[in-house]
């Protein structure tokens, strides 16, 4: 629902998660699709990814890659600890410049990646823009998302918890089959 309704990617990723987030997902941006087709890019946008859910520390946390997109995450808990996050992004704040335009080929050219730099600068004009305050609006939302979450965690937590071992439960089926005998 909520790519449906941000048209942002959306993921849910596990604590040491070496994978790209978004890959998955209908929403992932073009050019951030285009850029992870390369080892050394992949690895700029890994340690991006990284480094935007090392700083969510009982906040949400949003970073800027080395092409200025943006990306967030917000942390899902179980008690007091963090299990998973949620991320979203691949997006600019501001539509791009053409300086911007050029930097990201200079980037790319730096990097040594072997890309269509037409399509490359296609698809990075094309990356969405969401306002600032809109994005954070849905940064929001996803931080209601992850409490919910880390809740009907809790909640199974507890269930399972509170579960009886089977040895007992065992014992106690075992216990009632006897004495049913026994009483007749």
């Amino acid at each position: 629902a909520f790519e449906a309704a941000t048209a942002l990617p959306l993921t849910l990723r596990a604590m040491e998660s070496w994978q790209l987030a978004h890959t998955e997902s209908r929403n992932q941006n073009g050019f951030c699709a285009l850029m992870s087709q390369t080892n050394h890019s992949c690895a700029a946008c890994l340690q991006t990814q990284q480094s935007v859910c090392a700083g969510v520390n009982g906040v949400s946390s949003t970073l800027s890659c080395a092409f200025g997109l943006h990306e967030s995450a917000v942390g899902v808990k179980i008690g007091k600890n963090i299990v998973a996050y949620l991320q979203t992004g691949q997006v600019f704040f501001k539509p791009p410049t053409p300086e911007q335009s050029q930097r990201a080929l200079m980037q790319i050219g730096e990097w040594g990646l072997d890309l269509d730099k037409g399509e490359a600068v296609r698809r990075y004009q094309a990356t969405p823009v969401v306002h600032r305050q809109a994005y954070q609006a849905r940064v929001k939302l996803l931080q209601f998302f992850a409490d919910q979450l880390g809740a009907l965690a809790n909640q199974i937590l507890l269930l399972q918890t509170d579960a009886e071992p089977a040895q007992i439960t065992q014992a106690r089926e075992l216990i009632d089959r006897k004495s049913t005998r026994l009483n007749s």
